[in-house]
């Protein structure tokens, strides 16, 4: 999980340092800044991974944390199902009769973000450059129903002669040549069967011409 941000409140402004450690002390990540007096919201984006026995910490210089804790009322575990649990503080005496310093934790799962892939560019030199880009038509081009698990419809009104459309992985691989003319211009309406597609998000490439929209597909 993404510890995104935590409150604190402080007693007087200063510096201080936030730490992620393991169950045997050892920090793991940590965070260096300046915390205004009073009520202070700690931004951290400490990727968590599963474990037990995690610490969240504070090294400190001087007088010491000057965070408010609570030293009665505590009530452990404060649990997230399925994200994390805060079992107790590091009070040597009675450690769940304290809460120390930590207050509205966010949590969130980590990003999904596909694995890169490493692509290989031809250059011809005898072709030329043509420069591809959005224009009007791009924006009035429609796709549905979005997401699907069957069959997805695309409406394109009229078109410059030329008018490609192409399915794609978001691994960069070609999975349909789903319409290609070079004389039509009438607007088209183009039913897709998508059933044999794998679950994900696929990629519809649809070029004019010289210029290109591309419209995610979800298929369920």
């Amino acid at each position: 999980l993404v510890l995104t941000d935590v409150f604190v409140y402080a007693t007087g402004n200063g510096t201080r340092t936030i730490e992620l450690r393991d169950n045997t002390g050892t920090v793991l990540q940590s965070k260096t800044l300046n915390v205004s007096n009073g009520l202070f919201n700690v931004d951290l984006d400490f990727l968590i991974e599963p474990g037990t026995d995690y610490q969240l910490g504070i090294d400190y210089q001087g007088t010491g944390p000057n965070f408010y804790r609570n030293s009665s009322g505590a009530s452990y575990p404060y649990t997230l199902p399925g994200m994390l649990s805060i079992k107790r503080s590091s009070a040597t005496t009675n450690p769940t009769a304290f809460y120390y310093f930590f207050y509205y934790w966010r949590v969130k799962e980590p990003d999904c973000i596909s694995p890169r892939v490493p692509v290989t560019a031809i250059a011809d030199p005898n072709c030329g450059v043509t420069a591809i880009e959005e224009n009007d038509l791009t924006e009035q081009i429609s796709m549905f129903p979005n997401p699907t698990n069957d069959e997805v419809e695309i409406l394109i009104p009229a078109h410059s002669s030329n008018l490609q459309i192409d399915m794609w992985s978001v691994d960069g691989k070609k999975v349909k040549e789903v319409y290609q003319s070079a004389n039509s211009t009438s607007p088209l309406r183009k039913k897709v069967d998508v059933s044999d597609l794998d679950k994900g998000i696929y990629l519809t490439r649809i070029v004019s011409d010289n210029k290109s929209k591309t419209v995610r597909l979800v298929v369920l």
